[in-house]
């Protein structure tokens, strides 16, 4: 019996390639949302320690910090670009939430 799973086609960018999209504000507030309050961190302990890895090292040792790490480089991407075109602003965020307050 062959348990092999075939391969899945999917659709990707080239290698080296950039790609210049838009986003909505709420796309963008979802992902900051998720970074926030959406990555399951037990407590404030295991957040600084995904904060600290992703800071001083370029591994990724597991999925949070992966993942973490991931968003964090997308939101500062659009928060470059927001800032460059004159969009980017400041708020207060609730921290149970990720909604402005």
């Amino acid at each position: 019996m062959n348990d092999k799973k075939p391969p899945i086609e999917i659709k990707t960018l080239k290698e080296g390639s950039t790609v210049t999209i838009e986003i909505p504000t709420a796309l963008y507030s979802r992902l900051q949302s998720l970074l926030m309050v959406g990555i399951p961190f037990t407590d404030l302990e295991s957040a600084m320690k995904v904060l600290n890895t992703i800071t001083n090292s370029q591994e990724d040792p597991d999925a949070a910090t992966f993942h973490t790490r991931t968003l964090l480089y997308l939101i500062a991407r659009i928060e470059e670009a927001a800032e460059k075109q004159g969009v980017l602003e400041t708020k207060m965020i609730d921290r149970v939430t990720g909604k402005p307050i």
